[in-house]
């Protein structure tokens, strides 16, 4: 087996938590080679993702979209479309949840329209339609857009062109309206917010309002946004699918004697019965937060999903 062929087969078949450095460069050196190789896949998921999925074939399809990104490599493009227009929310998950705004807008070419149409079809998952949205704004922070038509494009989605009912794609519309600064659309936010108060879960109104009324640009949420892949390793490093899950860190206590941080029984039994006592004398401490559900986008504004985010 040639060395190509073995970083495939490790990437196809890679050990949660365990960052497979080595066979990335590997596939990065030998770009010519690889690349038939990486188009072929990808053609092949897009046209049975179904079977992918039901032959347990999903591990190398995130790791083959960041590096034809990082190759500019248009010929994905298509398939990518293709492939995005089969998946719903029970089988977006083999996207993983990173970088795919960045990956469209890596090898789209500056051609818009398949992106628009991906971010209005109403029978796919929604988390893709909002990523399709956000690949826009990345053609234009690279200047293959005109900041002019994408707000005209938002303006329109916001007002009704959106086949939509509910609030996460209006609060990715309106965080891409914070980012670039789209002021003049207060009034068509505020509209949205009294229809579908939903929105109110993720951010409210009067932090949009204040954040377009400051006229300083969301820097912090921007820059999520702002580039193209060019170093996929670096992406990949943080993804989901190369970190160790939860738990993964601190569970080895053998040898720490945890002695010190407790008294004896009796210490702790009186220390237990004060703070129960002190209790019931105190008002019940209630966070003012909004309910914001796994699989939504992160209320910090970085345009992950929450549980990828602020929710880990």
């Amino acid at each position: 087996m040639t060395d190509l062929n073995q970083a495939i087969e490790t990437l196809s078949h890679h050990e949660e938590g365990v960052f497979p450095r080595k066979a990335l460069e590997t596939l990065l050196d030998n770009q010519e080679a690889v690349n038939p190789q990486l188009l072929d896949y990808l053609e092949s998921v897009a046209i049975d993702p179904t079977g992918t999925i039901e032959s347990w074939q999903t591990d190398f399809l995130v790791v083959a979209l960041f590096l034809l990104a990082q190759f500019r490599d248009v010929r994905a493009y298509q398939p990518l479309i293709k492939l995005l227009n089969k998946l719903d929310s029970e089988t977006d998950w083999i996207l993983g949840e990173e970088g795919l705004s960045r990956i469209l807008a890596s090898v789209c070419d500056g051609d818009v329209t398949p992106l628009q149409a991906l971010a209005e079809n109403p029978e796919i998952a929604e988390y893709i339609r909002s990523e399709a949205f956000y690949a826009l704004l990345t053609l234009v922070c690279r200047g293959q857009w005109d900041k002019s038509a994408l707000h005209d494009y938002c303006r329109r989605m916001l007002e009704g062109g959106l086949n939509y009912e509910g609030g996460y794609l209006r609060i990715s519309l309106t965080h891409i309206c914070e980012m670039m600064m789209f002021s003049d659309l207060l009034e068509t936010i505020r509209n949205c917010y009294q229809k579908w108060p939903e929105m109110s879960e993720f951010i409210r109104f009067d932090e949009v309002e204040e954040s377009l009324q400051s006229g300083e640009a969301d820097e912090f949420g921007l820059s999520f946004h702002r580039d193209y892949i060019t170093d996929a390793i670096a992406d990949l490093e943080k993804h989901a699918c190369f970190v160790a899950g939860d738990g993964a860190e601190g569970d080895d206590l053998d040898g720490f004697d945890l002695s010190e941080l407790f008294g004896s029984p009796d210490d702790v039994a009186s220390e237990v019965e004060g703070f129960f006592a002190n209790a019931e004398t105190q008002e019940t401490f209630v966070r003012d937060l909004p309910k914001v559900g796994r699989n939504d986008p992160c209320p910090c504004g970085s345009g992950k999903k929450f549980k990828k985010c602020c929710g880990k």
